[in-house]
């Protein structure tokens, strides 16, 4: 156990729950006027206090629901194997160090493109909110994760 293990792990669990935060929240977009308030999510929306469901037509929408649930539950996985190699660093000849950079870029990877589709089609303008944050800044730990995970075959063997 190191440094670099340590960070790389903190960086996938963070970026995973916030992840499921994003997903799982309606703060998407946050638009409050005097006579008008809208939040949105990628579930439902909610219009002067009152929820409403998106319908399945909307494929951008879908893409991006698809693509945030995969990136999920590959940085879950991501999130496994880092947890595993605090008890071993290797399965016989197998460095559980390149399974664990390659999940953490992959997860991070579709939570990019999940974010940039959401952010070509969106019409929110200036009003995106607080769910909307935190999936780019899981995105981008994922990212770091990646990294660090890079670094660990390496820190592990010597």
């Amino acid at each position: 156990m190191n440094g670099w293990h340590i960070g790389t792990l903190a960086c996938a669990f963070i970026g995973l729950l916030l992840l499921i935060i994003a997903l799982a929240t309606d703060h998407w977009v946050d638009i409050t006027l005097p006579s008008k308030t809208f939040s949105s999510g990628l579930w439902k929306y909610w219009e002067n206090g009152k929820s409403h469901t998106y319908g399945t037509n909307d494929a951008s929408l879908n893409a991006v629901r698809a693509f945030m649930l995969i990136g999920m539950f590959i940085g879950a996985f991501s999130c496994i194997v880092l947890c595993a190699m605090f008890f071993c660093s290797q399965i016989g000849s197998f460095s559980l160090g390149k399974p664990a950079m390659i999940t953490s870029f992959v997860a991070g990877i579709c939570d990019l493109i999940a974010m940039a589709i959401y952010s070509g089609v969106s019409q929110a303008g200036n009003y995106y909110g607080w769910s909307f944050a935190l999936g780019w800044v899981s995105c981008i730990l994922f990212l770091i994760a990646g990294v660090l995970a890079y670094k660990l075959p390496r820190e592990t063997a010597s």
